[in-house]
């Protein structure tokens, strides 16, 4: 027969009170409301375990109940009822005694014993906040039951000092119900996240003085649950559960492979109040479910009207334009694309999508890394760590994907010396709201929000290709011969811009709503494909405030861009010679072999396959496919039918241009 504790008879009568399997929490006192009538029908299990508890007068040997075939009661039992003088033979709990009178003698006497406060009754009550859904543990009133499920009521000795923290129940057969438990308990805390299909946590960086997310293997999860939980596993031998350390499974699939939705989906950090989608002010700090970002941020100082209208618009502009007067803008078209930059960093956290802001000068010297510091200072209270802009495909790739798992703010690529080239990851983090890669270092994906401000500097290098229309270039100009050696009239800007953050973030977010409220009244401009919602917020109040398009540099760069000026030579060239009539490739290069070697058409061709003097048939073909169908002045490239199973191509004359969709004259 097992043998039986008081803390084992008293708990295994409380009635059970289940919330999910696997986790099992004990209230604290103050959350315990339960009548006296219940108090005594919960102890009545005790009474009846004690009442048979008699000593005899020779011996000293406690006996189990009326029965001696029973048993020998625990030693720790008998000691503790010798202790405190039962006399021998004589019940506990008196036949002649009321219910009430019994109850406040098991209750003193568990009081004199130290059982008392350890083992409070159990009743119906809500979730503790600190907690999941407490009260999770399996209690059984059934006969019947196996030894696992009953010994659940008494989780051994440690019980009484663990009884704050929620236990996870370690039981084979049930592998989900674990995890789902475990998951359960993260979530409580309201520390944890999930991000890129991982758990992640946001942690403090002080060599950098920055928040940032931090993704958790098992073996984190291991050190976290050792603080937020205790786990245990039925021990059969002793038919009871056991305490245990965190179990390493667990930790790791739960870090790499469940997926149970309990968690809060982390999006990135923000440094500042911002706007939600609907244009509302999110002032406060912590987790915000609209945007899934986590504020970091002090809110003191913040100040926003409620209802801003155009003159309050235009007070913020003179505030940010303030900002910029240190800078020396080529045209007005560049000190709008800065201030449009400063409105992107102020919101970029609510925009899915952002172009990326490059600024260019002639001479070293002329304040591109100064312009950038003051973009970056209105996105993150930290200076920004720029990187160097990478040489290869892969390089980029690698690079991306690592620092957008760190949710930055900002991601500055510094003094470029090539162009801006198209690398894929790129430009898919430019256009794409979430971004898929294999993690560096591990054999495994990771999905990635591609919520930050990209910024580049460099001199004489522009985007080219692809990167034409993802990218807003800001040109300056200083206009002397050493720009290094220029005396700033505000020195300290940067330290004042970060000091009073605040201030200029509510001046940009006021720009914003007065827009919105005023019924974004929208001026005539070309559309900027892939990015509408960032030229509702950060190009239109602009031009409605009277600023030049921001966004005009992407289309006069699509009209300068070196490939599109190629193509355009080529399609010219093509058109003059063989008209619109379809052609082989190897027939047009025979063809300008025998012209003149001044001759533009010639040395267009030349460049396009691959820049020698010869002309590869082979590599013109591959040209060709990958400019199909695009248009340059008033010309497109086709593909031709098939002529004895040969491409055909033809240039054809076209109504559309890209001179036709640039803006002509300033919006008003």
């Amino acid at each position: 027969m097992n043998e039986i504790t008081i803390e084992q008879s008293l708990v295994a009568n409380v009635e059970n009170h289940q919330v999910e399997p696997d986790v099992s929490y004990f209230p604290p006192d103050d959350e315990v409301e339960v009548s006296q009538e219940s108090v005594i029908d919960d102890l009545a299990g005790a009474k009846d375990a004690l009442s048979q508890y008699t000593l005899q007068t020779d011996n000293n040997e406690a006996r189990n109940g009326p029965d001696e075939s029973a048993g020998v009661a625990e030693d720790a039992v008998q000691e503790d009822l010798l202790a405190h003088g039962l006399t021998p033979g004589v019940s506990l709990f008196p036949p002649d005694t009321t219910p009430e009178e019994d109850e406040k003698r098991l209750q003193d006497l568990l009081d004199e014993m130290g059982l008392n406060d350890t083992a409070p009754t159990p009743s119906v009550s809500p979730a503790s906040s600190s907690t999941i859904a407490q009260g999770e543990a399996p209690v059984s009133h059934d006969k019947g039951v196996d030894n696992e499920d009953s010994a659940s009521t008494g989780y051994s000795e440690a019980t009484c000092a663990l009884r704050d923290l929620p236990i996870i129940q370690v039981k084979a057969g049930e592998l989900e119900k674990t995890l789902a438990s475990a998951e359960h308990v993260l979530a409580d805390t309201g520390d944890y996240y999930s991000r890129g299909d991982h758990i992640v946590s946001v942690r403090f960086d002080p060599a950098v003085s920055r928040h940032h997310i931090r993704e958790l293997t098992g073996q984190d999860l291991v050190v976290a649950f050792a603080g937020l939980s205790k786990w245990s596993r039925f021990d059969k031998r002793k038919g009871e559960w056991m305490a245990i350390d965190p179990c390493p499974r667990i930790c790791r699939l739960l870090a790499e492979s469940w997926k149970g939705g309990r968690l809060p989906i982390l999006n990135g950090i923000v440094s500042q109040p911002s706007l939600r989608a609907d244009s509302t002010v999110r002032s406060a700090p912590g987790y915000d479910p609209h945007t899934r970002t986590l504020g970091m941020f002090d809110a003191g100082g913040f100040s926003i009207q409620e209802h801003p209208n155009r003159d309050d618009a235009m007070s913020a502009l003179s505030t940010l334009d303030e900002l910029l007067s240190e800078c020396a803008f080529a045209t007005q078209v560049d000190r709008s694309a800065a201030l449009s930059a400063l409105l992107t960093a102020a919101v970029r956290p609510s925009l899915p999508l952002a172009p990326m802001f490059h600024v260019m000068a002639h001479q070293p010297g002329s304040g591109k890394s100064f312009l950038c510091q003051l973009i970056s200072a209105l996105a993150t209270p930290t200076p920004g760590s720029p990187v160097a802009f990478p040489r290869s495909n892969d390089a980029c790739d690698k690079l991306i994907l690592s620092q957008l798992m760190k949710a930055p703010a900002v991601v500055e690529f510094d003094n470029l010396t090539t162009d801006l080239r198209p690398f894929d990851k790129l430009c898919s983090a430019l256009t794409s709201e979430y971004l898929e890669g294999r993690q560096l270092g591990h054999s495994r994906t990771v999905v990635v929000p591609t919520k930050t401000l990209f910024l580049s500097s460099g001199n004489n290098v522009r985007p080219i290709d692809d990167m034409v229309r993802r990218c807003i270039c800001i040109h300056l100009d200083p206009g002397m011969e050493s720009p290094a050696a220029r005396v700033y009239k505000r020195p300290n800007l940067l330290d004042e811009v970060r000091r009073d953050r605040i201030k200029f973030i509510g001046a940009a977010l006021t720009i914003v709503r007065a827009w919105v409220l005023a019924g974004q009244p929208r001026a005539t401009s070309p559309s900027l494909a892939s990015y509408s919602d960032w030229s509702n917020w950060c190009r239109q109040p602009l031009l409605w405030l009277g600023q030049p398009d921001p966004a005009e540099s992407v289309f006069q760069g699509l009209k300068e861009d070196p490939s599109q000026l190629l193509l355009g030579r080529v399609l010219a060239g093509w058109h003059e010679k063989h008209g619109g009539a379809p052609k082989m490739v190897r027939d047009v290069v025979n063809a300008a072999v025998h012209l003149d070697e001044t001759d533009d058409f010639r040395d267009a061709l030349a460049e396009a396959a691959g820049g020698n003097e010869s002309i590869n048939v082979r590599k013109l073909g591959h040209w060709l496919a990958r400019n199909e169908g695009r248009i340059v002045g008033t010309y497109r490239l086709r593909k031709a039918p098939k002529t004895r199973n040969a491409e055909n191509w033809q240039v054809v004359e076209s109504d559309v241009s890209v001179s036709s969709v640039l803006p002509i004259s300033k919006p008003t």
